[in-house]
């Protein structure tokens, strides 16, 4: 008789836990503790590639900009080579400095 009344005990336990709502109640904050989590991972996965594939798109344009017409917008100097680059620079200098003695600057 003991038996019988040992495994009945936890039946009723169980019978008495799915009555009250209490299991499914916790199976679910479970599930939604669970999944809650796993959305974020499956949206930082997401947006980690969107921003991917948004650096590779703008590395394609510059990289057509620097080998279109673009390129002497980026480097108007180009033509131009060093030792002429400081005669000029000196040039200008020059004009400054000659202005700023007679106090007449216009830059």
């Amino acid at each position: 008789m003991k038996a019988s009344g040992a495994t009945n005990q936890p039946k009723c336990a169980a019978k008495m836990e799915s009555d009250s709502g209490c299991g499914v109640q916790r199976h679910h904050l479970r599930t939604a503790g669970a999944a809650i989590p796993f959305a974020l991972c499956v949206a930082s996965v997401a947006f980690c590639i969107v921003l991917g594939i948004q650096t590779s798109d703008i590395k394609t344009r510059m990289l057509d900009l620097e080998r279109s017409a673009g390129e002497r917008v980026l480097h108007p100097f180009a033509e131009v080579s060093m030792g002429e680059f400081n005669s000029m620079v000196q040039e200008r200098v020059d004009e400054v400095l000659s202005q700023l003695r007679r106090g007449t600057v216009t830059l």
